[in-house]
């Protein structure tokens, strides 16, 4: 897994758009017993069940460097999570509380149609829709039961409420970048009622963009014009160097009078805010804010997620215990089969029969209870030993 901070926005972006293509690759791996990719254009994590994890883990890295426009090695940016930690991160993810803004409102959402497409596509497994449906169900108690959704919106409403416009809806609006940030700032700027919405993209993809978004697209050569006539520009490419440049800014006539930057590693030239002819907005900036009322939150959604890990870990350690209580009543079950051959013969014993093997599952369900607590407590070898030399379980399967 590797989200915003181990990963270039546009990297994550490309393998978001790929993310059917790489859901195909996997699909045709005989190591993985089931997988839910969650790709969006914060994070790409793959939740995966599999004896192999070290296997996986490669066939994902070679995938991505041959989707990746600039062939690097990924060993070093993918994350490799196991055991108990899987349910904690995933959990916050679900909750918001591993987003760049703390309770970001679309997470939940992604994480839910991730789990969908990997259900429909028959793709996950027992294990994997278990945490699944535990991360949502977390996500919902989170949600209704603290302010989150207060303090949490997203990354581009909260820098939008930066900029203060007195009236949104009159502005000239200018998006640089055609990527999955792009198309979440123009959603919320229409929601915002801004109607002048224009985009730019170095790629050459600012027509296609426009056409599905209903925004007018900027040719390679008026960008400067455009500059110059917009009140709000919002830089979201993610692509290595400056979208815009010092040497832009120079040669307006008419700067805007905000420059939002969406990509941590920088797309507007940092000099430019020396200049202060405009409001520079950096997406870093936001996220290391600080913030009392979300600290307050995230503590007591912290404090949410952690319970539920606890119950979830908990069912999952009593659940191991299911094949080892199975196998002690079988053997059991056995014993009293054998035995009652022996001594029943005619059918008046029948009602006899039963009452017996009533008094045996009495009998029996005060070691199942302990099996079931002593699993959870992780005490599995020590029961495992107690429970066979005192039933010799061991001479049974011998036999």
């Amino acid at each position: 897994m590797a989200d915003f901070r181990e990963l270039a926005l546009a990297e994550l972006e490309l393998f978001e758009t790929r993310q059917q293509e790489i859901r195909e690759f996997l699909a045709q791996s005989d190591i993985l017993e089931g997988f839910v990719l969650v790709s969006t254009c914060n994070r790409f994590e793959l939740y995966f069940e599999s004896e192999d994890h070290d296997q996986v883990q490669s066939l994902v890295e070679t995938e991505l460097e041959s989707l990746s426009h600039h062939p690097v090695s990924f060993s070093s940016k993918l994350q490799l999570t196991e055991s108990t930690d899987i349910a904690e991160h995933l959990f916050s993810v679900a909750s918001g509380l591993r987003s760049m803004i703390i309770g970001e409102s679309e997470i939940a959402g992604q994480v839910k149609r991730s789990f969908k497409i990997a259900q429909d596509n028959n793709q996950s497994s027992k294990n994997l829709s278990r945490l699944f449906q535990h991360a949502m169900k977390t996500s919902k108690q989170v949600a209704t039961t603290t302010e989150i959704s207060k303090v949490g919106k997203s990354i581009i409403d909260v820098a939008l409420n930066e900029a203060k416009f007195e009236d949104v809806s009159s502005i000239k609006a200018l998006i640089i970048g055609t990527g999955a940030y792009a198309r979440v700032v123009a959603a919320s700027l229409k929601r915002r009622g801004v109607e002048n919405l224009s985009v730019y993209s170095r790629s050459g993809r600012a027509k296609t963009f426009a056409e599905s978004h209903d925004v007018k697209p900027v040719e390679t050569g008026e960008l400067l014009k455009t500059l110059e006539q917009s009140d709000l520009v919002i830089s979201a490419s993610g692509k290595p160097g400056f979208s815009i440049t010092l040497e832009d800014f120079k040669n307006l006539t008419k700067t805007p009078k905000t420059v939002i930057d969406m990509a941590l590693s920088q797309d507007v030239d940092p000099e430019i805010e020396n200049l202060g002819t405009s409001q520079v907005i950096r997406l870093s900036n936001l996220t290391a804010r600080p913030d009392q009322k979300a600290d307050e939150v995230r503590q007591q959604a912290d404090q949410i997620v952690r319970d539920a890990v606890l119950a979830f870990n908990s069912v999952d350690r009593q659940s191991a215990a299911d094949p080892v209580i199975t196998n002690f009543h079988s053997v059991m079950e056995q014993r009293i089969a054998a035995q009652l051959g022996k001594q029943l013969s005619s059918e008046s014993d029948q009602e006899l029969e039963m009452l017996v093997r009533k008094t045996v599952r009495a009998i029996l369900h005060t070691p199942t209870m302990q099996a079931k607590k002593h699993f959870e407590n992780g005490q599995q070898a020590e029961f495992e030993q107690a429970l066979n030399m005192v039933f010799a379980l061991d001479e049974q399967a011998k036999q």
